[in-house]
Protein backbone atom coordinates (compact mmCIF):
# COMPACT_ATOMS: atom_id res chain seq x y z
CA UNK A 1 0.00 0.00 0.00
CA UNK A 2 0.89 2.92 -0.58
CA UNK A 3 1.75 5.82 2.42
CA UNK A 4 -1.10 8.23 0.82
CA UNK A 5 -3.89 5.24 1.49
CA UNK A 6 -2.48 4.58 4.69
CA UNK A 7 -3.33 7.87 5.49
CA UNK A 8 -5.92 8.40 3.58
CA UNK A 9 -7.75 4.98 3.92
CA UNK A 10 -8.63 2.39 1.86
CA UNK A 11 -12.69 2.57 0.34
CA UNK A 12 -12.77 -1.09 1.58
CA UNK A 13 -11.97 -2.53 4.65
CA UNK A 14 -11.78 -6.03 3.36
CA UNK A 15 -8.86 -4.78 0.91
CA UNK A 16 -6.94 -4.11 4.52
CA UNK A 17 -5.00 -7.21 5.71
CA UNK A 18 -6.64 -9.70 8.42
CA UNK A 19 -4.28 -9.44 10.77
CA UNK A 20 -3.28 -5.95 12.22
CA UNK A 21 -3.09 -3.40 15.20
CA UNK A 22 -5.35 -1.54 16.73
CA UNK A 23 -3.98 1.64 18.81
CA UNK A 24 -5.53 4.06 20.85
CA UNK A 25 -4.31 6.87 23.21
CA UNK A 26 -5.37 8.96 26.57
CA UNK A 27 -3.28 12.50 26.24
CA UNK A 28 -3.05 15.42 28.52
CA UNK A 29 -4.18 17.75 25.61
CA UNK A 30 -4.21 18.18 22.36
CA UNK A 31 -1.05 21.01 22.26
CA UNK A 32 2.43 20.37 20.92
CA UNK A 33 3.70 19.69 24.31
CA UNK A 34 1.16 17.26 25.24
CA UNK A 35 1.70 13.88 26.51
CA UNK A 36 0.48 10.38 26.13
CA UNK A 37 -0.89 9.50 30.16
CA UNK A 38 -2.60 5.83 28.60
CA UNK A 39 -1.48 3.81 25.88
CA UNK A 40 -3.40 0.57 24.41
CA UNK A 41 -2.92 -1.88 21.87
CA UNK A 42 -4.51 -4.82 20.43
CA UNK A 43 -3.60 -7.36 17.98
CA UNK A 44 -6.11 -8.77 15.64
CA UNK A 45 -6.15 -12.08 13.55
CA UNK A 46 -9.79 -12.86 11.17
CA UNK A 47 -11.81 -10.67 13.65
CA UNK A 48 -10.49 -11.78 16.95
CA UNK A 49 -7.94 -10.26 19.45
CA UNK A 50 -4.67 -12.47 20.16
CA UNK A 51 -2.49 -10.01 22.12
CA UNK A 52 -2.91 -6.55 23.85
CA UNK A 53 -1.27 -4.32 25.60
CA UNK A 54 -2.17 -1.58 28.21
CA UNK A 55 -0.01 0.97 30.27
CA UNK A 56 -0.69 3.79 31.81
CA UNK A 57 2.45 6.36 31.45
CA UNK A 58 3.75 9.08 33.36
CA UNK A 59 4.17 12.54 31.73
CA UNK A 60 6.76 13.74 33.46
CA UNK A 61 5.43 16.95 35.18
CA UNK A 62 3.00 18.18 31.79
CA UNK A 63 -0.14 18.62 33.91
CA UNK A 64 -3.41 17.03 32.29
CA UNK A 65 -5.66 19.57 30.84
CA UNK A 66 -9.27 20.20 32.55
CA UNK A 67 -10.97 19.29 29.41
CA UNK A 68 -9.17 16.24 28.74
CA UNK A 69 -9.68 15.10 32.12
CA UNK A 70 -13.45 15.27 31.91
CA UNK A 71 -13.30 12.96 28.83
CA UNK A 72 -10.60 10.76 29.64
CA UNK A 73 -11.19 10.52 33.50
CA UNK A 74 -7.20 11.08 34.50
CA UNK A 75 -6.01 13.20 37.20
CA UNK A 76 -2.54 14.33 37.71
CA UNK A 77 -2.03 12.67 40.78
CA UNK A 78 -3.46 8.92 39.16
CA UNK A 79 -0.57 8.97 36.61
CA UNK A 80 2.38 10.62 38.88
CA UNK A 81 3.52 7.23 40.30
CA UNK A 82 3.36 5.02 36.94
CA UNK A 83 6.62 4.22 35.20
CA UNK A 84 7.85 7.06 32.82
CA UNK A 85 8.02 6.54 28.71
CA UNK A 86 11.33 4.93 28.52
CA UNK A 87 10.24 2.28 30.48
CA UNK A 88 7.56 0.86 27.66
CA UNK A 89 9.55 1.74 24.85
CA UNK A 90 11.19 -2.16 24.17
CA UNK A 91 7.94 -3.48 24.44
CA UNK A 92 6.55 -0.09 22.12
CA UNK A 93 9.37 -1.29 19.66
CA UNK A 94 8.51 -5.13 19.97
CA UNK A 95 4.91 -4.44 18.78
CA UNK A 96 6.19 -1.66 16.02
CA UNK A 97 8.07 -4.75 14.90
CA UNK A 98 5.50 -7.20 14.19
CA UNK A 99 5.06 -5.36 10.72
CA UNK A 100 1.33 -5.28 10.84
CA UNK A 101 -0.34 -2.11 10.43
CA UNK A 102 -1.40 0.05 13.04
CA UNK A 103 -5.21 1.27 12.93
CA UNK A 104 -6.36 4.23 15.12
CA UNK A 105 -9.67 6.39 14.93
CA UNK A 106 -7.65 9.41 14.30
CA UNK A 107 -3.87 8.21 13.03
CA UNK A 108 -2.30 11.82 12.98
CA UNK A 109 -3.51 12.78 16.13
CA UNK A 110 -1.52 10.00 17.53
CA UNK A 111 1.05 8.95 15.55
CA UNK A 112 1.83 12.83 16.36
CA UNK A 113 1.53 12.15 20.50
CA UNK A 114 3.34 9.07 20.64
CA UNK A 115 5.93 11.01 18.69
CA UNK A 116 5.85 13.62 21.19
CA UNK A 117 6.00 11.41 24.03
CA UNK A 118 8.33 8.59 22.57
CA UNK A 119 9.85 9.82 19.66
CA UNK A 120 13.17 10.65 21.20
CA UNK A 121 13.99 7.21 22.73
CA UNK A 122 14.57 3.53 21.67
CA UNK A 123 15.29 2.94 18.07
CA UNK A 124 15.64 5.77 15.77
CA UNK A 125 12.26 6.74 13.84
CA UNK A 126 10.53 3.47 15.10
CA UNK A 127 7.09 5.48 15.32
CA UNK A 128 7.86 6.34 11.53
CA UNK A 129 8.79 2.93 10.63
CA UNK A 130 4.83 1.40 11.24
CA UNK A 131 2.41 1.75 8.96
CA UNK A 132 -0.85 3.74 10.37
CA UNK A 133 -4.34 3.67 8.75
CA UNK A 134 -6.54 6.32 9.79
CA UNK A 135 -10.07 4.31 10.19
CA UNK A 136 -11.87 7.82 10.17
CA UNK A 137 -10.44 8.76 7.45
CA UNK A 138 -12.28 5.30 6.02
CA UNK A 139 -15.29 6.00 7.46
CA UNK A 140 -15.60 9.59 5.97
CA UNK A 141 -14.89 8.06 2.43
CA UNK A 142 -18.20 5.49 2.80
CA UNK A 143 -20.03 7.68 4.44
CA UNK A 144 -19.29 11.03 3.38
CA UNK A 145 -19.35 12.55 7.41
CA UNK A 146 -16.84 11.91 9.64
CA UNK A 147 -19.08 12.08 13.14
CA UNK A 148 -17.02 11.23 16.70
CA UNK A 149 -15.65 7.80 17.28
CA UNK A 150 -18.62 6.93 19.52
CA UNK A 151 -21.26 8.25 16.78
CA UNK A 152 -19.82 5.93 14.19
CA UNK A 153 -20.02 2.49 16.52
CA UNK A 154 -23.94 3.48 17.46
CA UNK A 155 -24.02 3.62 13.40
CA UNK A 156 -22.54 0.36 13.07
CA UNK A 157 -24.44 -1.24 15.69
CA UNK A 158 -20.92 -1.80 17.27
CA UNK A 159 -21.23 -1.58 21.34
CA UNK A 160 -18.58 -2.62 24.56
CA UNK A 161 -19.26 -5.82 26.46
CA UNK A 162 -17.84 -6.37 29.40
CA UNK A 163 -16.76 -5.33 33.08
CA UNK A 164 -14.64 -2.13 33.15
CA UNK A 165 -15.09 -1.12 29.89
CA UNK A 166 -15.41 1.93 28.80
CA UNK A 167 -15.27 4.48 26.11
CA UNK A 168 -12.39 7.31 26.64
CA UNK A 169 -10.29 4.49 28.20
CA UNK A 170 -7.63 3.58 25.93
CA UNK A 171 -8.87 -0.18 26.00
CA UNK A 172 -12.23 0.56 25.96
CA UNK A 173 -11.85 2.96 22.82
CA UNK A 174 -9.45 -0.03 21.17
CA UNK A 175 -12.61 -2.25 21.44
CA UNK A 176 -14.58 0.35 20.18
CA UNK A 177 -12.53 0.77 17.13
CA UNK A 178 -11.67 -3.01 16.34
CA UNK A 179 -15.78 -3.34 16.17
CA UNK A 180 -16.00 -0.45 13.81
CA UNK A 181 -13.61 -2.10 11.58
CA UNK A 182 -14.77 -5.72 11.53
CA UNK A 183 -18.14 -4.37 11.10
CA UNK A 184 -17.19 -2.32 7.75
CA UNK A 185 -15.15 -5.76 6.53
CA UNK A 186 -18.67 -7.41 7.05
CA UNK A 187 -20.58 -4.76 5.30
CA UNK A 188 -17.72 -4.78 2.42
CA UNK A 189 -18.37 -9.02 2.17
CA UNK A 190 -22.14 -8.07 1.62
CA UNK A 191 -21.71 -5.22 -0.50
CA UNK A 192 -19.68 -7.17 -3.10
CA UNK A 193 -21.26 -10.13 -3.75
CA UNK A 194 -24.94 -10.23 -2.37
CA UNK A 195 -26.71 -12.45 -4.67
CA UNK A 196 -23.56 -14.87 -4.39
CA UNK A 197 -23.72 -15.16 -0.98
CA UNK A 198 -27.40 -15.11 -0.57
CA UNK A 199 -27.63 -18.10 -3.10
CA UNK A 200 -24.69 -19.81 -1.74
CA UNK A 201 -26.39 -19.58 1.55
CA UNK A 202 -29.76 -21.46 0.07
CA UNK A 203 -27.84 -23.99 -1.42
CA UNK A 204 -26.06 -25.36 1.72
CA UNK A 205 -28.99 -25.03 3.55
CA UNK A 206 -31.09 -26.98 0.58
CA UNK A 207 -28.13 -29.97 0.95
CA UNK A 208 -28.48 -29.76 4.68
CA UNK A 209 -31.91 -30.68 4.55
CA UNK A 210 -31.66 -33.22 1.32
CA UNK A 211 -28.95 -34.70 3.44
CA UNK A 212 -31.02 -35.05 6.52
CA UNK A 213 -34.10 -36.88 4.77
CA UNK A 214 -32.45 -38.73 2.81
CA UNK A 215 -30.86 -40.03 5.98
CA UNK A 216 -33.27 -40.65 7.97
CA UNK A 217 -34.94 -42.49 5.24
CA UNK A 218 -32.24 -44.73 4.63
CA UNK A 219 -32.12 -45.53 8.54
CA UNK A 220 -35.85 -46.62 8.90
CA UNK A 221 -35.29 -48.70 5.58
CA UNK A 222 -32.59 -50.07 7.24
CA UNK A 223 -34.17 -51.25 10.43
CA UNK A 224 -37.30 -52.57 8.81
CA UNK A 225 -35.16 -54.66 6.58
CA UNK A 226 -33.08 -55.84 9.24
CA UNK A 227 -36.55 -56.56 11.17
CA UNK A 228 -37.73 -58.65 8.46
CA UNK A 229 -34.62 -60.73 7.83
CA UNK A 230 -34.27 -61.45 11.30
CA UNK A 231 -38.14 -62.37 11.08
CA UNK A 232 -36.79 -64.88 8.34
CA UNK A 233 -33.32 -65.96 9.90
CA UNK A 234 -32.33 -64.65 6.86
CA UNK A 235 -28.50 -62.98 6.28
CA UNK A 236 -28.13 -59.25 6.68
CA UNK A 237 -26.34 -58.53 3.53
CA UNK A 238 -28.99 -55.72 2.50
CA UNK A 239 -28.86 -54.03 5.79
CA UNK A 240 -25.03 -53.77 5.39
CA UNK A 241 -24.79 -52.57 2.17
CA UNK A 242 -27.29 -49.71 2.62
CA UNK A 243 -25.27 -49.17 5.72
CA UNK A 244 -22.11 -48.40 3.68
CA UNK A 245 -23.98 -46.33 1.40
CA UNK A 246 -25.30 -44.58 4.32
CA UNK A 247 -21.44 -43.61 5.39
CA UNK A 248 -21.03 -42.74 1.29
CA UNK A 249 -23.65 -40.32 1.69
CA UNK A 250 -22.91 -38.75 5.46
CA UNK A 251 -18.83 -38.29 4.07
CA UNK A 252 -19.48 -36.34 0.64
CA UNK A 253 -22.61 -33.99 1.85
Amino acid sequence: MSEDLWWRGAELVSDLPSEYVVIDTETTGLGKKDKVIEVALARVKDGHIVDRFVRLINPQGRKIHPRAAEVNGFSDESVSHVREPAKHVKDLEGWAGLGLPWLAWNARFDKRLMQQTFGTLGTHNWIDSVQWVCVAEIFRARNGSLPRQTEAATKLHVVLEGNNVRAHNAYGDVLLLKGIVEAMRREDVLARAPTTLALGMQDVAALIIARDTFRDRMVEAIAAQRAAQRAEGRAYGFGIAAACLLILVEYFL
